[in-house]
């Protein structure tokens, strides 16, 4: 019993002894086994197939140790007996060959029945090939890491390019064309970059442009170069279908080949990068890049960035566009015929010459200035104001005539017609425009005049048949009849009867004689060819023989109250005094039918003679009164009382031949007074 129970464990150590020599020497990691002062107790076979043999048996361990790492080897073994914990760490052998192989090692305690540390533990592998991955790795990822950084330069660089150019001043097309297409050399660093307009057919390309990167310039002779499509029909195929076209090796792609003989190898290029320039929808011109000597691969960024390029052509050619358009309608607006404005807030912010002309002020004068003062009336002004914006906030049209001031303060008509920039938004002012329209104004006030005097002459005409139908009727009966009892009963009337026949037919033929006299003298007036020829004169004698002449010619029922003028010679035309005072002292007569006073006196004063004519008869209606010196107008109360309407007209027209005034002061049924005042002429 006690004999086996002895022999147990020792078989059973041998065993696991055994078990651990066949597991050791069948491992690839290396075994090793240390004292606790560092010297080699166990190396299994490994050991010597790995690193081959050494060192002796006894050496210590870190002999064959990298002289660098060994400091640290020894430190962390020293740990582990300190802390009783294992370690894992990496390290390198040194062969006596000079060779160095990186070693991995895991190390642990080995304790005896006490607990103290007896042993440490360390299982080693060669890890030299993962390490050579590894830095192989490492340098690869160094140098991707590199690219990555250098392509990321270049497209910051690139977006920076973008950038400027998106800024740059592009009115002036081949300035702006300059600068791009020598910001895209630099940024690609290609040698040619050249612009190419497309012919409106598409039947050829003229370059443009051509900038050299080398010369930091547009080369002048390049300018010009046409290529034709039937020369070139498989370049302009891939243009026009693809719109990109990228050619690492120009000599042998299917569309640039062709270029070989005449153009590539004459120029050293190899390499082409082609892209459209789209302007308003259509392809209008090429943007190529040229690569001199060797090859080059674009890559996608490159093509993108190229892309980008012909944008920036494309917004030039709508910028120099636009900025073409702008001068032609500044030219057009500053060389206009109608005054053109812009307004803000009522305030004027731009005019153009017509408007400096139109009113008569320096337009930069004139800026941040309401109109108000170019407005005849304020009240114009306000009217525009309060008529006007709600039109324009309708997109709605305002026009208006309006009378017009220029500064210095001569009036005008003008026309102005306003229309709203944005009818949402009224802060974006308006556009004015202002025509002088005073000739037009006058035209039509002429035409309306002529209208208006067509109308009267119209009337007249009426009025003259009318009158003629009527008041020479009435004579031409009396002759007629007259006439008749001559030719028939001449033999049987008493030559008393024939003598009154014979003097009605004379009243009759002289009352006719009157009204024709009156119509001419009317038609000499109107026509300006109304006779004035002033002479000195006896005024006393001739308005006594005047007076006596109505005196025997007035019915019985009228007497005359007669003031005789003191003054004895002045200078007037006896024909035209006559006509004054003839007609009026008739009328007088004519208009009284129940008789009366008719006053009728002369008054001198230094400068004028005032003629008095006051009547008791039938009076003139009010209504009548700014008519009543019309030709042909007969006041609405005379009845069947005769006249031709034309006596106070020819009145009016001889008073004012002699430089003088007529007033009339009339109450309607009781009497009419005139006032006649006829300067004095020098005799």
């Amino acid at each position: 019993m006690t004999a086996q129970s002895g022999s147990s464990p020792e078989l059973k150590f041998r065993e696991s002894e055994d078990i651990f020599h066949l597991i050791t020497e069948n491992m690839d990691d290396l075994i090793m086994v240390l004292d606790t002062e560092g010297l080699p107790v166990y190396k299994s076979p490994s050991y010597r197939r790995v690193l081959g043999d050494l060192s002796d048996e006894s050496a210590v361990s870190l002999d064959h140790v990298h002289p660098d790492d060994r400091a640290r080897i020894k430190s962390i073994f020293q740990k582990v007996i300190a802390s009783g914990q294992g370690q894992r760490t990496e390290y390198r052998y040194l062969f006596r060959s000079g060779e160095i192989r990186h070693m991995e090692s895991q190390s642990s305690v080995i304790r005896d029945e006490n607990g103290r540390i007896r042993n440490i533990l360390i299982v080693a592998r060669d890890i030299s090939e993962r390490k050579r991955a590894e830095d192989e790795f490492r340098l690869l990822n160094q140098e991707l890491e590199s690219r990555i950084r250098a392509r990321t330069e270049q497209i910051r660089h690139q977006r920076d390019v973008l950038v400027e150019l998106a800024h740059l001043d592009k009115s002036d097309f081949r300035h702006a064309l300059t600068k791009i297409l020598g910001a895209a050399a630099t940024a690609l660093n290609v040698e040619r970059v050249s612009f190419w307009r497309l012919a409106g057919n598409k039947s050829r390309i003229e370059c443009e442009q051509l900038f050299l990167n080398s010369r930091g310039e547009p080369d002048p002779e390049a300018a010009g170069i046409i290529l034709l499509k039937q020369d070139f029909p498989d370049y302009f195929a891939a243009i026009l279908q693809q719109q990109t076209l990228i050619a690492d090796d120009a000599r042998t792609h299917p569309a640039t080949r062709a270029f070989t003989p005449s153009y590539l190898t004459p120029y050293a290029i190899f390499s082409m990068l082609d892209v459209a320039v789209w302007f308003r929808g259509n392809i209008v011109g090429i943007l190529c890049h040229e690569q001199v000597g060797d090859a080059r691969l674009w890559t996608p960024e490159e093509v993108d960035f190229a892309s980008s390029i012909a944008t920036m052509l494309a917004l030039a050619l709508e910028a120099s566009s636009r900025a073409q358009a702008e001068t032609e309608r500044a030219v057009i607006l500053e060389n206009s015929e109608i005054g053109i404005s812009l307004h803000k807030d009522r305030r004027m912010m731009w005019a153009n010459r017509k408007m400096e002309e139109l009113f008569g002020f320096d337009r930069n004068e004139r800026v941040g200035l309401t109109a108000e003062s170019q407005f005849a009336t304020p009240e114009s002004f306000d009217e525009v104001g309060k008529l006007a914006y709600p039109m324009l906030a309708q997109g709605l049209v305002f026009r208006r005539e309006y009378e017009m001031l220029r500064k210095d303060g001569t009036k005008f008509w003008c026309q102005i017609s306003g229309k709203a920039i944005d009818p949402d938004d009224l802060s974006k002012g308006s556009i004015w425009t202002s025509e002088d329209i005073s000739e037009r104004i006058r035209q039509e006030r002429e035409i309306r005049n002529a209208l208006e005097k067509e109308r009267q002459l119209n009337e007249l005409k009426n009025r003259f048949v009318s009158m003629t139908s009527h008041e020479f009727r009435t004579p031409l009966s009396t002759i007629l009849s007259s006439t008749e009892l001559l030719q028939h009963y001449h033999d049987r009337l008493p030559a008393e009867e024939r003598g009154e026949i014979l003097n009605s037919i004379q009243t009759a033929v002289k009352r006719m004689t009157a009204m024709l006299d009156e119509i001419l003298i009317i038609g000499k007036a109107d026509a300006g060819r109304m006779e004035f020829n002033p002479q000195p004169m006896e005024l006393s004698t001739f308005c006594n023989r005047l007076l006596e002449e109505f005196r025997r010619a007035a019915p019985g029922n009228i007497r005359f109250a007669y003031s005789p003028p003191l003054c004895r010679e002045v200078c007037m035309d006896e024909k035209l005094l006559r006509h004054i005072l003839s007609n009026l002292l008739s009328n007088a007569i004519k208009y009284s039918p129940h008789g009366g006073t008719v006053s009728f006196g002369a008054a001198c004063n230094a400068d004028a003679v005032v003629f008095k004519i006051c009547d008791q008869g039938i009076g003139i209606p009010e209504e009548d009164l700014p008519h009543l010196f019309e030709s042909f107008h007969r006041a609405g109360n005379v009845g069947n009382i005769s006249g031709t309407g034309l006596g106070l007209s020819i009145v009016k027209r001889s008073v004012e031949r002699h430089g003088g005034d007529i007033e009339i002061e009339s109450r309607l049924g009781l009497n009419t007074t005139f006032l006649v005042t006829i300067p004095l002429q020098q005799t």
